[in-house]
């Protein structure tokens, strides 16, 4: 396996804390807010949920599919 260069590492480790964080996020919304039901009536929630996920899309567009390879530990 080729050695990845410390900065690069550092960027997907970065965006991989953020995705986790916008995961959590999107965990505590749902323990705030409720289930489905209030999901489908709750434009704030569905909002909050919204918002995280495209965060979550615009880290994950980070990650270059070579490090994904090159980095083991990506799930």
């Amino acid at each position: 396996m080729r050695s990845v260069s410390s900065r690069n590492q550092e960027n997907v480790e970065l965006a991989l804390g953020q995705i986790r964080r916008f995961c959590d996020d999107i965990l505590d919304a749902q323990r705030t807010f409720g289930g489905r039901d209030e999901f489908v009536l709750n434009r704030v929630y569905q909002n909050s949920v919204l918002y995280s996920l495209d965060q979550i899309g615009e880290f994950a567009s980070r990650i270059d599919l070579r490090l994904e390879r090159e980095i083991p530990n990506i799930p």
